[in-house]
């Protein structure tokens, strides 16, 4: 007893739902020192696109004239052009909401022999499936309990379905436990022991189900995949509006001084 009151408990949470918060249970040997912070999300809901098959590749290519110069030089004109391609595409899509829960237990290392046991309570009312992790350094020995048998860190997931033995990916001196199992209807257990000089440092457990709630539809995207300018010599500037304008009116204007002469001649 004198030993469990040296253990320091930091408690935290989040929840994205209050109303429907997850619960956390932990338990601990008298053997875990230093402290450790708990961390439970309640219920979280994502939700997002999923988009794929993109087929129907299409480029066009677009030209623009920017501005039109006359090289003083030369006395030759350019036009200054600017090309533009954009690519088309069709996709499928699908909406879909990804419900979710996690804890984890973030442990401050210490050497020496080290247990815990996390429990995730499934709290949405749907079947989810899951994954666990373990962060450890290894230890020198087996586990001395009955219920985990792996050289230390010892690593145990059980859940509603059936008990899993955990894959180890050993990157030395760091031991990284995974996990992923089937469908969970209520709680997932984890299990993490270090022994003989191994150190725990995290241990997490995570719910998760994706649900399609849009029906598949086809949408079209396009971009601007290239773009550049090019100056092209041209035999003369195209005349703008204004010049057009000034044209007629000043021909306009000597058809009157020419149809005033042959009325004065006549007379």
């Amino acid at each position: 007893m004198n030993a469990l009151k040296n253990i320091v408990l930091v408690v935290a949470a989040v929840s994205a739902v209050p109303a429907m918060a997850g619960s956390i249970n932990v338990s601990t040997s008298a053997n875990l020192v230093g402290q450790f912070t708990l961390i439970d999300s309640g219920e979280q809901v994502y939700n997002y696109t999923n988009t794929f098959n993109d087929r129907n590749y299409q480029t066009l290519t677009t030209a623009s004239v920017l501005s039109t110069f006359q090289d003083m030089a030369t006395a030759q004109w350019y036009q200054t052009t600017q090309y533009t391609a954009t690519t088309s595409y069709e996709f499928s899509a699908q909406d879909y909401s990804q419900y979710y829960q996690y804890g984890y237990a973030s442990i401050s290392p210490v050497a020496g022999e080290q247990w815990i046991e996390l429990s995730l309570t499934n709290t949405t009312g749907r079947t989810l499936k899951y994954s666990a992790t373990m962060n450890a350094t290894l230890g020198s020995k087996t586990s001395p309990r009955g219920n985990v048998q792996f050289i230390s860190p010892a690593f145990e997931v059980t859940s509603d379905t059936v008990p899993a033995t955990p894959s180890f990916y050993l990157n030395s001196p760091m031991a990284i436990s995974y996990y992923t199992g089937g469908a969970t209807d209520t709680e997932v257990r984890v299990v993490g022991e270090a022994t003989d000089g191994g150190t725990l440092s995290f241990m997490q457990i995570y719910m998760y189900g994706d649900t399609a709630v849009g029906s598949m539809r086809t949408e079209y995207r396009s971009y601007v995949s290239n773009q550049w300018t090019q100056d092209v010599a041209i035999s003369a500037p195209v005349p703008e509006p204004e010049t057009y304008a000034m044209l007629l009116a000043g021909l306009g204007l000597m058809g009157a001084v020419a149809r005033r002469r042959k009325a004065k001649a006549n007379a």
